[in-house]
């Protein structure tokens, strides 16, 4: 029996219209992409941190503290960033938080205002011990208060109160000290700086601003105390931030090149670089006096100074007179 070449080997498509081959072809590519992204969901779910930061930047103190109050609540945890952040289960990220607040983790290391609600330290017998407890309660207080504004990691704040004189013109004033970490984010400027001197000088009965001394981990003078002249405090808290906005700007340049090249690879959204550049900003100033030669009709340079020196002796002209008579 013949059989034609039509009927054999065509398979599915061969028995198809244009249109229905079109359509086939359509609905199997589909299928094929979208089992492609299911495929890719599901090996990011897989391979997605079960684990979250809920802290860090925390003192060893205070790491070993929230440790143990993990453990007691039978979380699971992680310490992370050299033992300084604490990452526990995703499920119970909202259980850990409220359980270390109701308990009052972590402790910053300050003593505050609450310092006066201990027991241990309700009963302040002298009024040494007041003045003190005082004091401490109001550099704990200016620490966290400082440390709230945006750009600033970490901060200390010291203040020192002189004793008070007999005469008013031995009083030493009130200064005070503030040690800042800036954060890696940057966000720093010298209204800041402004700010932390206003806060810190408000809030102490006798200080003046112009007393008070911001300075930050890196040993760079923001404002300068103890009266200096405004306009050197004015002028460096520029230049440090020109510096600042140049380094961030630089690395956000980096950064920006460094998705544009991987987010090829690795698709969209899955990149998020950080850059860290250390520059140098030293300035070189260097005095050069340089002298040009004037000539004079003959093109001959003129010198540039002259000295005469002339001698007179009084006995050669005696003598010379003297054998002049004979």
């Amino acid at each position: 029996m013949a059989v034609e070449e039509g009927e054999v080997g065509g398979g599915i498509l061969s028995n198809l219209t244009p249109r229905q081959r079109i359509i086939a072809i359509g609905s199997f590519v589909a299928i094929v992409i979208l089992l492609i992204s299911l495929i890719v969901l599901l090996m990011g779910q897989k391979g997605e941190d079960k684990f979250v930061t809920i802290m860090k930047d925390l003192p060893p103190k205070s790491v070993g503290e929230v440790v143990d109050n993990l453990k007691e609540k039978t979380i699971a945890y992680e310490i992370r960033d050299e033992g300084r952040s604490i990452a526990v289960e995703r499920a119970k990220k909202d259980e850990a938080i409220i359980g270390l607040a109701m308990v009052g983790l972590p402790h910053d290391g300050r003593v505050g205002f609450e310092i006066f609600g201990d027991k241990a330290n309700g009963m302040l017998s002298t009024d040494f011990e007041k003045k003190v407890a005082l004091q401490r309660a109001t550099n704990g207080e200016l620490s966290r208060i400082v440390q709230k504004i945006q750009g600033v990691e970490r901060a200390e704040v010291m203040i020192v109160v002189p004793e008070p004189q007999l005469f008013q013109e031995q009083q030493q004033p009130t200064t005070a000290s503030v040690l800042v970490k800036l954060g890696a984010g940057g966000g720093f400027n010298p209204e800041q700086v402004e700010a932390i001197t206003h806060i810190v000088s408000s809030s102490v009965p006798g200080l003046k601003p112009q007393n008070v001394t911001v300075a930050d981990t890196e040993g760079h003078i923001l404002a300068a105390g103890q009266g200096s002249g405004e306009s050197e405090t004015s002028k460096f808290s520029k230049e440090l931030s020109k510096q600042i906005e140049i380094r961030r700007d630089l690395e956000s340049k980096y950064e920006i090149k460094i998705v544009d090249m991987l987010e090829t690879i690795v698709g969209k959204g899955h990149v998020k670089p950080k850059v860290t550049l250390n520059m140098n900003f030293d300035t070189r100033q260097r005095r050069s006096r340089n002298m040009t030669p004037v000539y004079d009709k003959d093109n001959k340079p003129l010198p540039i100074a002259t000295k005469s020196l002339r001698e007179r002796n009084k006995e050669l002209k005696a003598a010379e007179d003297q054998n002049a008579g004979i």
